[in-house]
């Protein structure tokens, strides 16, 4: 008989480990989970996990939009797109 490869699966961790590592709130965790904005696995409705590469490319596509924020500062934005006209 031979032996079948072993699939590996990658370890999961959860917002609160997540948030623990990064030193950031698990709220801010989920947020950016929910929003689609970090990668993450659903296990059920409620269930978040990230893995390790999912961790990496958070990370990076952080870098990446604070790199892009940093080189538009807001202050260049004309006023009309950067404040809500008030209704009267």
């Amino acid at each position: 008989m031979g032996t079948e490869p072993v699939p590996v699966i990658p370890e999961l961790f959860t917002p609160t480990e997540v948030a623990t590592a990064l030193r950031v709130s698990e709220n801010y965790v989920l947020t950016q989970c929910r929003s689609g904005a970090w990668p993450c696995v659903r296990m059920a409705r409620k269930a978040i996990r990230m893995s390790a590469s999912d961790i990496e490319r958070a990370i990076e596509l952080s870098r990446d939009a604070s790199t892009a924020s940093a080189a538009s500062p807001s202050f260049l934005t004309p006023r009309s797109q950067s404040r809500r006209r008030r209704s009267a």
